[in-house]
């Protein structure tokens, strides 16, 4: 949905920037909304430090925001235990 029907619903709304963030993968992207009502990708990274276009003076740590993810995701035994328990 991100990447399909998402960019269709924000350029309508004349959007100029959105982020696509997975934890899953580690990455992280900025799409910026071209002239032509598309969008082309402005920031993509999955490490270190990445100054954020259009929102002047933020920088986001990446490796910091996948260190806390990895702290707040359940560990794979214990997501195991949780899945057994729900069926």
């Amino acid at each position: 949905m991100d990447r399909i029907e998402k960019p269709d619903d924000y350029a309508g709304f004349r959007v100029r920037f959105y982020w696509i963030v997975d934890p899953a993968l580690r990455t992280f992207e900025v799409l910026e909304l071209g002239p032509d009502g598309r969008y082309v990708r402005a920031v993509a990274a999955s490490a270190g430090s990445v100054a954020i276009p259009g929102c002047e003076g933020l920088v986001l740590p990446l490796d910091q925001l996948w260190a806390k993810v990895d702290q707040l995701s359940p560990e794979p035994e214990e997501e195991e235990r949780q899945e057994k328990a729900e069926n």
